[in-house]
Parts: structure tokens; sequence; C-alpha cells
């Protein structure tokens, strides 16, 4: 048995099309005599434009404002910017706010992409969050498509930054590990100046630097760095104990010329 598209009301057959525009109305109402202003008895609101008056100026819009296509509006005064509406702007739903100023905030979806989009003072090409759809990735500042989880274009201040990181660089102090050589660092700094394994300036302008990656590197040059010390010193030493063994057969042959 098919479905009937009308109901009878109040004795009078009533399409679903408009039952669904009274439960707008309804809620309308209901907004509007929010803070104590009831439209019952009034006679300030038209059903036609789409738009319900309060006697003291308080509005909610339905249909149309000059701001573009609005399913929902709601100001405080006749005069004011719409302080509370859902519209689109194209295809994209948006959620918006403002102030008695110009100063709005936002929640839009972007139709085509599926991005979410956070900003103020206008829908579209102004946004401060983008939250992509298809990918996760959390862009502040940035363009519509974050290249990472989450992408700052400026400064980012916390209290500690936690790293993790499948490598160490520990085995530079395992026994079959040789560093460089001294003299082979010196010719490889004045060829390519930098220390080889760490990227140039050129690479990390062109790509960035991965945080975890450079701590491991630079770690294992400081490591290689104290391997340098530690050679250097017992070479010192022999140095040292071979001086003083030079000085006594100096100071016996002395002794026995004379």
């Amino acid at each position: 048995m098919a479905l009937t598209h009308n109901i009878v009301a109040f004795g009078r057959s009533v399409s679903l099309h408009h039952l669904r525009r009274l439960n707008i109305i309804c809620i309308a109402i209901f907004i509007a005599n929010i803070g104590g202003h009831p439209l019952w008895g009034q006679s300030s609101w038209q059903y036609g434009t789409g738009t319900i008056s309060a006697s003291t100026g308080a509005r909610v819009i339905l249909g149309t404002t000059s701001a573009g296509p609005t399913t929902l509006g709601v100001t405080q005064q006749s005069g004011d910017t719409v302080a509370l509406s859902l519209r689109r702007s194209g295809a994209n739903p948006i959620f918006q706010f403002c102030d008695p100023g110009t100063t709005c905030t936002y929640v839009e979806m972007d139709h085509n992409s599926g991005n979410l989009l956070l900003g103020t003072n206008g829908a579209g090409g102004n946004s401060t969050v983008v939250i992509q759809g298809n990918a996760g990735n959390v862009g502040i500042g940035t363009t519509l498509a974050p290249q990472y989880k989450l992408s700052v274009n400026g400064t980012i201040g916390t209290k500690e930054v936690v790293v993790t990181n499948t490598g160490w660089a520990d085995y530079v102090f395992k026994p079959d590990y040789q560093p460089m050589p001294l003299n082979e660092l010196s010719s490889y700094i004045q060829e390519h100046h930098h220390l080889p394994g760490i990227p140039s300036e050129a690479e990390v302008q062109e790509k960035g630097v991965g945080l975890g990656d450079l701590q491991v590197k630079l770690l294992a040059k400081i490591e290689e760095l104290t391997l340098h010390m530690i050679q250097t010193e017992a070479k010192t030493k022999r140095l040292e104990e071979d001086n003083r063994e030079l000085q006594e057969r100096l100071l016996r042959i002395e002794g026995g010329h004379q």
C-alpha cells in the first residue's frame, strides 16, 4: 500500500512539504522567544519572506539574507549582522556566528575535498585551521591541503617535545666502529662544506629536516668526536712516556761523559 503525501490536520489536507516548513517556523519561534521576546500576539513577522521579527527588534531569518542563502539566521537587533547562521556558500555548508561588528567565526565543510575549515571573517580563503577529510591531516595557518598529520605555518611554543625513533647512535661506541680519520674529514669538509652524513644547507632548504633523524646524526658526530678525543689523549700519553724515556736516556748519556 502506497503512503500518502498528505496528512489531514485541523480538518484540512496538509502536504509533508508544508509540515516541514511549519516545523522550521515553530523552531524559529521557539528561538525567538528565548530571552523573553514572545511572538504570540505580534503581527511583525512574515511567512512569505521567511523573516520573523519580535517587537523588540530580535529577528529569526529563514530563507535569504544579504549575506546569501541562509537556512536559519538569528540577530539581536534588526540592523545587526546575522549573529548566528546556518547557510551554504555554493555547495559548502557553513555554520557561522558573528559579533555585532564585522568579525565572524565560521565552520565550513568543503564540498569537493571533504575538508573541515575553521576560520574568521568570511568563508573560504581565510581559514586558520584545516582538517583534511581523506587523510586526517591538520593544518594551522596553512593551505587547504596540509602534507603532514600536523602542519603549522608559524612558531610553535611548547614545554617539551618527545620524538620516538627506532634507531640511536650507540653503534659508534661498538668495538668494530672506526670513525673517519681526521685528515680525511678535513678533506671532506673542504670539498663539501658540511660534515659527512649531515644534510647540506641546500637539502634542508628544499626538503626540510626530520627532527628525530637529525638528533641521531648529531649524536653520532658527538660520539665520534669523543672517540677522537680519547684516541688523542692516548697518543698524547704515549708521546709523554716516549719523551720521558728519551730524557732519561739523555741524562744517562750525559752522565757517562762526565
